[in-house]
């Protein structure tokens, strides 16, 4: 498959109108297309949304921020802010709407790019699947009302030393008091391990509040480097 690539909106409508078959190869997806371009931006909201047969059928299933290291994805942490979630909501709607409309049908994850000094927003791109990251925000998701955290982080960049087994590190978290409850939905619990490569462990974490949700990051790693 081609890809043609655009830096701007006005590249794009040029692409339109130079190539009558451009936007047939798109829907035929024969043809890829890239938009690359610069924003201003501080926060990076990712929304989950499901689509289904219909229109009422989808719906969307949480907001959360990405944490950034540079350009570096480390996790999320959610939810997201209210106030924000609720000017992105028509963007996020329009764009379920036109998903359903093209025969997409699952989960998918909108990327946002936020300036907050503006309130302007960008949707940067949609991944029509569930990312690592998300795993553990759905199961935390997936927890009865009643024990659900107000607050979560999920989380892919945990330092521990490589080769620390799932074992080995449920009882550390034990022995800090860091380990998940089921009965109150708080703590921290492990996801997925790339120790024996990178010496990282992959957890999802429950909390009562966002700074008891970042205390709980800071304590779950086994080295701190």
């Amino acid at each position: 498959m081609g890809v043609k690539e655009a830096g701007s909106l006005q590249e794009f409508r040029t692409l339109l109108r130079e190539d009558p078959r451009f936007l047939d190869q798109l829907r035929s997806r024969s043809l890829g297309l890239r938009i690359e371009s610069a924003v201003k931006a501080k926060k990076f909201p990712n929304v989950m949304v499901l689509i289904g047969e219909s229109a009422a059928e989808s719906r969307l299933i949480y907001g959360s921020d990405q944490i950034l290291a540079g350009n570096v994805h480390k996790g999320n942490i959610g939810p997201a802010d209210k106030d924000l979630m609720e000017t992105l909501m028509p963007s996020v709607q329009t764009t379920m709407n036109w998903l359903q409309r093209i025969g997409f049908r699952g989960l998918a994850g909108l990327d946002f790019a936020v300036d907050p000094q503006t309130g302007k927003f960008w949707l940067l791109e949609i991944n029509g699947r569930v990312n690592g990251n998300n795993g553990a925000g759905f199961l935390i998701h997936g927890l009865p009302d009643a024990i659900r955290p107000k607050a979560w982080v999920a989380s892919n960049a945990i330092k521990v030393p490589v080769g620390t087994t799932h074992e080995e590190y449920v009882r550390f978290l034990a022995e800090k008091r860091l380990a998940f409850d089921a009965a109150s939905g708080i703590g921290v619990f492990p996801v997925n391990s790339l120790t024996g490569v990178k010496g990282l462990m992959q957890v999802g974490i429950g909390a009562g509040s966002m700074d008891e949700a970042n205390r709980f990051l800071a304590g779950a790693a086994m080295l701190v480097r």
